[in-house]
Formats: structure tokens, C-alpha cells, sequence
């Protein structure tokens, strides 16, 4: 019984760090159909500043930092093509270095047009990663994932 008790400790120790860590950032996306565009919003829901994660001198480095991936699939689920982007990397020249911090409270918007020429789109599937350094803890890094699907017409 003692082991059992235990065990519903750590575990209930390790929710509560997972829970502070998803509670530092709210990381959503909003796909326009009409547009062709997605939207990504990231709400710092602390008063702390945190550094977007990779800085340029990583970018080579595959799955790490904030990115997104877009699969464009037809009707039968084929893959017909990928993309991937930092998440500031289209931003102007003034706005690039900003787009690779979140300051305290603060709700950041990011937007890409997505498809281009591309023919015979049914559907694509978003996957947006967020890993975000806080700025005087740097060992402490918060990674966010989500993953949607969105109907292309």
C-alpha cells in the first residue's frame, strides 16, 4: 500500500510540473479557406520574457524549435506535397528579429499564405511546434505541439 501511495505521488508531482509548463503559452492556428491562409496566435500568459526557439544559427537542425509543417493531401490521403517554415521566417526585415521573441502577456500573431499552384488539394494537415526558452532560466525550455486538419475547399 505504501508503493501504491508512492506512485500517486510522483505521478501527481509530474502533472503538476506538465500543467506549469502547458500554462506558460497558448499556441493556436485558424486556417481561411477563402484565402489560402493560416494564422497562428501564441499568448504568453506569463509576465516573463521567453526566446522563440531555434535562433537562426540552428535553423539546420530538423524538429527542433518553432515551426510548422503543412502536408497537402488529395481525396485518397496521398501526400502530394510538404512545406515547412520557421514560424518568423517570412516576416520583413523590421519584424524578423521581434517574431523571435514573446514578451510577458503578450499575444503574438503570425500569418502565411499557404498553397500556392499546387493542384488536386482536398485537405492538408497543419503540425505547429513551439518551443519556447524562458530568458533568465535558459535551461528551461517549453515545447507545445499541435496538430490540425483542415478541409482545403
Amino acid at each position: 500500500m505504501e508503493n501504491m501511495k508512492q506512485l500517486v505521488l510522483i505521478f501527481l508531482s509530474l502533472f503538476a510540473i506538465v500543467s506549469y509548463a502547458n500554462a506558460q503559452y497558448d499556441v493556436s492556428i485558424h486556417f481561411d479557406k477563402s484565402k489560402k491562409s493560416l494564422e497562428l496566435y501564441i499568448k504568453n500568459n506569463t509576465n516573463k520574457l521567453f526566446f522563440l526557439r531555434p535562433n537562426p544559427s540552428m535553423v539546420d537542425l530538423k524538429d527542433v524549435g518553432s515551426f510548422i509543417r503543412v502536408i497537402y493531401k488529395d481525396k485518397n490521403d496521398n501526400v502530394l506535397d510538404k512545406s515547412e517554415w520557421l514560424i518568423y521566417e517570412f516576416l520583413h526585415k523590421g519584424e524578423y528579429r521581434a517574431g523571435q521573441y514573446l514578451w510577458g502577456h503578450e499575444n503574438k500573431r503570425y500569418g502565411y499564405r499557404i498553397g500556392g499552384k499546387r493542384k488536386g488539394i482536398y485537405k492538408v494537415e497543419v503540425y505547429v511546434q513551439i518551443e519556447a526558452r524562458d530568458a533568465k532560466e535558459l535551461d528551461k525550455i517549453y515545447r507545445k505541439e499541435l496538430r490540425e486538419e483542415y478541409l482545403w475547399e
